[in-house]
């Protein structure tokens, strides 16, 4: 409980300085919080700072910080393989500035290109029965509604401006899919609900190159939850769960 007060300050602070835009004193009480609730990453941190400032992504909950560090440890596994990447929902483009910008401190003169997002940028398609909260282990604490975490596409394009070759897949799951053979070695799958899931999964599995890697950022969401584990459960998939509640499918 005492750490939860601690967080609860740390965010409420955070969250004052973000209305606010003072981006220096936030950038020091974020790096507090760091180093006295979470294990230290230096490099990430900066990095991570980064990308909410340049999509304008409220810093809380704080959590999302440690969710988002093990995405890039998962990415950095398929690093040295062929293929595409691929996001299914990017709201305002913080996972894909962190995927970018860290393919470009491996490789210079990265710009964007082989980079795919998906999205409608219109929010969240309407919740289907199977994403009833209701059926949840663990309480989402969200009323989910059609339209919920609409961005702009223009606005994306913008905070991913450093990265100006991305692909942009505009539409509805899985229409905006392309239909062709192209392959991929790491597909980050964050589109909260049951039917987006179910089909993104589907669509890209069969595309993944071996060792190639799919994240489902949404296992604590009983619809994504719900899509991962039938999924699974039909194509023989084995999946690992992060302690960040993230589905982790790996190709053999």
């Amino acid at each position: 409980m005492a750490q939860e007060a601690k967080v609860k300050e740390f965010e409420d602070r955070l969250g004052e300085l973000h209305a606010k835009g003072m981006r220096g004193t936030m950038s020091r009480i974020f790096r507090k919080y760091t180093t006295a609730l979470c294990e230290p990453d230096y490099t990430f941190d900066n990095l991570y700072l980064e990308g909410l400032f340049a999509t304008g992504t409220d810093p809380r909950p704080l959590r999302r910080r440690d969710r988002f560090r093990l995405l890039l440890q998962q990415f950095e596994r398929t690093l040295a393989l062929d293929g595409r990447v691929a996001e299914c929902g990017c709201f305002r483009g913080l996972s894909s500035y962190l995927l970018c910008s860290r393919l470009r401190s491996h490789d210079s003169r990265f710009d964007g290109t082989g980079h795919e997002i998906y999205d409608s940028f219109e929010g969240l398609s309407e919740p289907l029965p199977e994403d009833d909260a209701a059926r949840a282990e663990e309480a989402v604490a969200r009323s989910t509604r059609r339209g919920m975490f609409a961005h702009p596409l223009e606005a994306v394009r913008r905070a991913l401006n450093a990265f100006p070759n991305i692909s942009y897949g505009v539409g509805w799951i899985p229409e905006a899919f392309p239909q062709d053979s192209r392959s991929y070695r790491f597909v980050h799958v964050d589109v909260d609900l049951y039917q987006p899931t179910k089909a993104s999964l589907e669509h890209f599995w069969p595309h993944l190159v071996p060792g190639g890697l799919m994240v489902c950022d949404d296992y604590n969401w009983p619809g994504a939850k719900r899509a991962v584990e039938e999924f699974a459960a039909a194509s023989g998939a084995a999946f690992m769960v992060t302690p960040s509640n993230q589905a982790v499918f790996a190709k053999a």
